[in-house]
Order: C-alpha cells, then structure tokens, then sequence
C-alpha cells in the first residue's frame, strides 16, 4: 500500500505512530515504549508521592530519555523518507502510465514539496535544495548566530531576562518556512527565481518604493501591524483592536473564553497577512474589512461607548461613593462577584438572539423577494 510520506512525517511528531502508518511494527514499539515508558514512570512518581516524587537525578534522567527517544523517532522517519524513491517508480505495474512526462512531472513537483516541508525544520535547509546558497546561508547564519548570541550574553551576565528574545527564532523559522515555499511555488509556475539574500530584496524595494513582504510578515506577528504596514488601514485596525480589546477584557473581566479567542485572532491576522503578500507583484491591494457595515451602525457604536464609558464611572467613582457612605451595604462585594457576569451573560444572549433572527431573514434577502 502506498502510504502518503507527508501524513507519515505529521504523524512521527507522536513517538512510534509515524513508523506504525508505514508499516515499521517493531520501530513504532521501541519508540513508543522509549517515549511513553519514561514519562508513564514520572507520572507513577508524582501521583504515589506529589510533594516528593522521588530524587530529582532519576526524574531528569527519564525525561531525557523520553526528549532523546522524540529526537531519534522523527530524525529516523526523515532519513527513511528521504530515502524513497519517488512515487512512480514504485509501481512498475503502471509504468506506462505512471512513466509518463506527465505524471514525472507531477510527482517530481509533490516530492520537491515534500522535502521543502521536511528540511524547513532548519531554516535555510530548502532554500539549498532549491539551488539558493545565498539566500539559506542568510537564514542559517541569523537562526544559529541569534541562538548562540543570546545563550552567550545569558551565561556571561547571568541573567535571564535575555531568553525571551528567543522568540524570534521561531519567527526566523516561520517565515524561512513561508520563503521557501513561496520560492517553491515561482520555480514550479516556471518563473525565474534568483539567489538573492533577504536584505538585498528589502534594499531592492527600498530603491524601487516598494513595500517589503519580508517586513510586513515580520511585522505580522502583531496581529494588524503587518496590514497597517501594507496600506490596509481598515483590515489592519480591525484586527489590532480585537486582539487588544480582547486582551484587555480577558484582563479586566476575568473571562476565560478571551483564552480561546486570543489565538483564533492571532493566527487569522498571520495567515492573511501570509495570503496578502504571496499575492503576484503589481496586483493591487484592496483593502476590505472583516466586519463590514460598521459605518452604517455608528449610532450602535455610540450607545456601546457611552454604556462603557457609564459602567466605569459608576465601578470607579460612584459605587466607591456608596461603599463609604454605607459600608455595611458590601456594595462593592456583590457588584464585583455577581455584575460582570450578568452583564456579558446578557450581551452573549442579546446577540445570539441578534443573529437568529437576522438568519431568518438572510434567505428571504437572497432570494431577492420584496414584500408584496
């Protein structure tokens, strides 16, 4: 059976499932049990004794095994696949019509985009299968010289603050990945693709007065920034401000559901920004927004703002007026365990209720019926 090498490849992030799709029984049992052996050990230690699971030199040493048996699996499913051969040339059976120029074609394209996806877990890695020494050396060097800059800083001045600009390797990651297919797809379309590096483009845009895909990707990893930087002022705002009024509300608010709804937002604004700017050169940007209509409402947005703007006068000012004059009223008390949660029980009912009706009558609209 042929077994499709990208599920394969997913699959492998789970110790010994990977090698079980494929077939490999003995593989997928070594590495499972070598994964979830130790881990199933930590888990007896803490739950027999949570306040003393045992000496911390035996617990580090199963979790290491655990971490090093993760690095072996996927490291082995990667070599075993990069070294089958290609799909038609694993069924002789249909050589006459897998061996067509056709079907090569087509299935040269998937595997080149299959080992894109493969070595894209080191930056740099697709863009040297692509013939682009320049352009991987340009994200190899800033992946591995940040890591090493930033481990070097931390253990001179022995402080620890310096690790949170880790995070930038995996947008380094991110966007080498993005790059790669991108320059994937040009040379798969039969355009021309040049060993350029990244700041040789940014100062070819500079000179041309264009904006930088490379730059607003970047910049993307704020949700709205990216668009704002595009031109796109209505999507960019509109994103920005759902991210920080959600933000603001999980805050302020104490409400978990903003939990969900944070990365929903985050990766709806990444992901736009990523189809923004694959988009061809030359073709214009439009800039649309996601909730539309919002001018049309502004009587709506002015009564939203005037009730904020009351509930706080009244939380900060008035309701403190109150606890003082009466303070064995616990005004305050019951204000802030019971009143959030009724007012945003009520604002979720209100447009639920909002949305039902406006369902029934989407229909009729399409339809185009007018009332007789």
């Amino acid at each position: 059976m042929n077994k499709n090498p990208l599920v394969a490849f997913l699959l492998s992030f789970i110790p010994g499932l990977g090698h079980l799709y494929v077939g490999n029984n003995k593989r997928a049992f070594l590495y499972a049990v070598g994964f979830f052996g130790p881990l199933g050990l930590i888990g007896m230690f803490i739950i027999a004794n949570p306040h003393n699971p045992g000496p911390e030199e035996i617990l580090f040493t199963l979790l290491v095994i655990a971490i090093l048996t993760a690095i072996l699996n996927m490291a082995d499913m990667i070599v075993n696949l990069l070294r089958q051969p290609p799909s038609y040339a694993r069924h002789p059976e249909h050589s006459s019509v897998a061996g067509s120029p056709q079907a090569q074609s087509a299935n040269q394209a998937n595997n080149e985009r299959f080992y894109t996806i493969i070595l894209s877990l080191i930056p740099g890695l697709p863009h040297f299968q692509l013939g682009l020494m320049q352009r991987g050396l340009t994200f190899i060097v800033g992946f591995f010289g940040l890591l090493a800059m930033i481990t070097f800083v931390s253990f001179v001045t022995r402080e620890d603050g310096f690790f949170v600009f880790l995070f930038a390797l995996p947008v380094i990651m991110f966007y080498g990945f993005f790059d790669a297919m991108q320059l994937l797809n040009r040379k798969q379309r039969g355009e021309a693709i040049v060993d350029r590096t990244i700041f040789e483009d940014l100062e070819r845009n500079r000179e041309t007065d264009r904006r930088s895909k490379a730059v607003a990707l970047l910049l993307a990893v704020f949700p709205g920034a990216g668009h704002l930087y595009l031109g796109l002022q209505q999507r960019g705002l509109q994103l920005m401000a759902a991210f920080l009024l959600s933000l603001y509300l999980m805050d302020a608010l104490r409400i978990s559901i903003f939990l969900y709804l944070i990365p929903i937002i985050w990766f709806l604004s990444l992901f736009d920004a990523m189809q923004i700017v694959s988009k061809p050169e030359g073709e214009e940007l439009k800039d649309v927004p996601f909730v539309k209509g919002l001018k049309n409402h502004q009587r709506w947005v002015g009564m939203t703002l005037v009730a904020i703007g009351a509930y706080y006068l009244f939380d900060s000012a008035i309701l403190r007026l109150i606890q003082e004059a009466f303070p064995q009223w616990r005004v305050s008390y019951w204000f802030d365990r019971y009143a959030q949660v009724i007012i945003i029980s009520v604002l979720f009912i209100a447009g639920g209720f909002k949305l039902m009706l406006g369902s029934r009558k989407n229909p009729v609209q399409a339809e185009g019926d007018t009332p007789q």
